[in-house]
């Protein structure tokens, strides 16, 4: 009979699973669907492999260990332990904007543990930082186009949200060469308008400041969800994290208050406009 080995943890559950022990003595397994699977196996090797998988060094016949691991891995309930993958460097970051939504994001930022700089307007950034955050009211199209631009040559990572009628949109966080930049988001809506020359207009319109109705700035618990969605990315960028909304913009209603997701991905290169001077 096999002697047990002392077995370190490779694999851990996926989110959403639960192993677990009954009350009448057998293991459940829960998924992220709401379901329950009875398994039918020796209580002591459930018991055993469940704290390899919380993390714990076990004492373990490695043949039994091995064929768990390959029947809940058939099944994609576990995943592999990888190595932590080392974060991006973040000390600083610069917030533009003069409203509810850029203070609160500033506040979360120094919660962190983060340096913040705020900038009220939405020039180019007057000093090194390793992140721009640009919180914006209604669209500020040419002075993003400028931003983006330079971010785009400097590597420089921004995230950026604004108003539309009653609905703030959020992202894609720009990670240069990696994600969709403001330009693709321009491109694209330009391209997918039935007006694109009125929707140049507007955003002129916008630009220009004058008989603009106020923003309707949200209320404390909608800049609350805001900043959080805004700040899901830049945390998980931080942190070395996959990135939850990578190739999406966010879309959130202040009448409704419902969240929407619209895939905005890169625009190969020469189809963009020329860039702003």
């Amino acid at each position: 009979m096999e002697q047990p080995q002392v077995i370190s943890p490779s694999f851990k559950l996926r989110p959403g699973y639960h192993l677990f022990p009954h009350d009448n003595g057998s293991w459940l397994l829960a998924t992220p669907t709401d379901q329950f699977f009875r398994i039918h196996l020796p209580f002591d090797q459930l018991t055993r492999f469940a704290a390899s998988l919380a993390g714990e060094v076990v004492e373990f016949d490695e043949d039994v260990h091995n064929c768990l691991l390959q029947q809940f891995q058939t099944h994609q309930i576990i995943t592999a332990i990888e190595g932590k993958i080392a974060p991006p460097t973040i000390q600083h970051v610069i917030v533009q904007g003069d409203n509810p939504i850029a203070r609160s994001v500033a506040s979360l930022l120094q919660e962190s543990g983060l340096m913040i700089s705020r900038q009220e307007d939405d020039a180019l950034p007057s000093e090194q930082a390793e992140l721009v955050i640009s919180c914006a009211g209604w669209l500020p199209d040419q002075s993003w186009r400028k931003l983006s631009q330079y971010c785009r040559e400097q590597g420089l990572p921004w995230q950026r949200c604004y108003m539309e009628g009653q609905r703030f949109y959020i992202g894609p966080l720009f990670l240069p060469e990696r994600t969709a930049s403001y330009e693709d988001e321009r491109a694209r809506r330009l391209a997918a308008s039935s007006f694109p020359e009125e929707l140049r207009s507007y955003w002129r319109y916008l630009a220009q400041g004058k008989h603009i109705p106020p923003v309707p700035w949200p209320d404390a618990a909608s800049t609350a969800i805001l900043s959080g969605l805004l700040l899901a990315d830049v945390f998980a960028y931080r942190d070395g994290r996959d990135i939850p909304h990578r190739e999406y913009q966010l879309s959130y209603a202040l009448d409704t208050h419902t969240l929407a997701r619209h895939p905005l991905l890169p625009i190969p290169s020469g189809f963009q406009e020329e860039p702003v001077l």
